[in-house]
């Protein structure tokens, strides 16, 4: 067994086709509010990333987003406040 970095995949979170046959494509109002980018992650969270968003009847990017949208909106806030605190430290 071999150690080290765990295998990942390229994930391009713009997602034109359904995650299975059975999906049709996403409403035109979630595709406009998403600005999609690509971004590495690690294969074993992308195959049950899948598997979830193909039983909830959603793309993957539509369900990584929705997870991601609040605690990275939760960290982008704490992280302005703790930019603005040091800023007055150094005035």
């Amino acid at each position: 067994m071999t150690t080290g970095t765990p295998p990942s995949v390229t994930l391009t979170l713009v997602e034109d086709e359904p995650t299975n046959s059975f999906i049709m494509n996403p409403p035109a109002m979630t595709r406009q509010k998403r600005e999609d980018a690509s971004v590495k992650i690690d294969a074993a969270i992308v195959r049950r990333a899948r598997m979830i968003a193909a039983y909830r009847d959603i793309t993957i990017a539509e369900y990584l987003s929705e997870l991601l949208d609040k605690p990275t909106a939760k960290d982008y806030e704490s992280l302005k406040r703790q930019i603005c605190r040091e800023g007055e430290g150094h005035e």
